[in-house]
């Protein structure tokens, strides 16, 4: 599994604004931790990530679509996946898990 900042902190804006999880920051962030910790050695955290040229050619065509867009093309890049519950995402890198 990989993860950068920009999934980890998405994680966490995720927890804080759905008023059903409605957690803290810090409850959100522990979470966070323990999950990559009980990975282990399966979770790889990118701490480079390329620029916003990678989306160069992608075709969007909507404010919304930008950052899943970077975010499957960050996950095919390493031949990985994006794991998401956004039915609305399009891409051969997105695998809708809920």
């Amino acid at each position: 599994m990989l993860g950068c900042a920009f999934t980890e902190l998405s994680f966490i804006r995720v927890s804080m604004a759905d008023k059903t999880i409605a957690a803290s920051f810090e409850d959100a962030e522990g979470v966070l931790a323990a999950f990559s910790r009980d990975l282990g050695s399966r979770y790889r955290f990118l701490d480079v990530l390329p620029p916003a040229r990678i989306l160069r050619g992608s075709g969007i065509r909507s404010h919304k679509e930008v950052s899943d867009r970077y975010l499957c093309e960050l996950a095919a890049t390493h031949k990985a996946r994006l794991a998401t519950v956004d039915a609305g995402i399009s891409h051969s890198a997105a695998t809708l898990i809920g």
